[in-house]
């Protein structure tokens, strides 16, 4: 019961940002962008392999760079995303790669989508 109440706690959070949200990282429409960052639609770079998709892509924004990771740490398991190591997640048959830096006050997330 207990169980079951915390899945739902966790979807209703969920859904609640979705809806509030109509802002995706672009190239990773299932991936939520993070309040006020825009994304940088000239990083996109999108191949389809005979192994799967690589996706490199990035955001930008004056928001604090460690609450941007801690969305990002929280959401994506919600989303399927497994935590294999720091800023290295798995779903499926993808890996996906975050990097996160600053540069010149403004804070960068980028997102690397490759084949395991």
């Amino acid at each position: 019961m207990k169980f079951s109440f915390l899945f739902f706690v966790n979807y209703l959070f969920l859904l609640s940002f979705l809806f509030s949200s109509d802002k995706f990282v672009y190239g990773l429409e299932d991936i939520p962008l993070y309040k006020n960052m825009n994304n940088n639609e000239e990083s996109l770079v999108l191949f389809d392999s005979i192994n799967g998709r690589i996706v490199s892509t990035k955001i930008t924004g004056s928001e604090n760079l460690n609450e941007i990771k801690e969305f990002y740490q929280h959401i994506l398991p919600n989303l399927g995303w497994n935590k294999t190591k720091r800023n290295l997640f798995i779903r499926g048959d993808e890996v996906l790669e975050i990097i996160y830096y600053k540069s010149k006050g403004e804070s960068s997330v980028e997102f690397n989508i490759s084949p395991k």
